[in-house]
């Protein structure tokens, strides 16, 4: 569940801004997420570490879209 409270709440802050200013695109950035988050908001994986047994898995924040 925590994962798509995430997404519940980029969605509502998506929709939020849009009824703020409707003349301007809205920006949210989110660091977790669920599938599909990149709907409504960016997803930042800037706090992620590289290392040997890192690299060589996949990135699951990488794939959320890739459907």
């Amino acid at each position: 569940m925590h994962n798509l409270y995430s997404l519940l709440r980029a969605h509502a802050s998506r929709k939020g801004l849009q009824q703020l200013d409707s003349d301007q695109c809205p920006f949210v950035l989110t660091r977790s997420g669920f599938a599909r988050i990149r709907r409504w908001a960016a997803v930042w994986t800037g706090d992620n570490q590289a290392g040997s047994l890192s690299s060589s898995a996949p990135n699951p924040l990488l794939l959320l879209d890739s459907n």
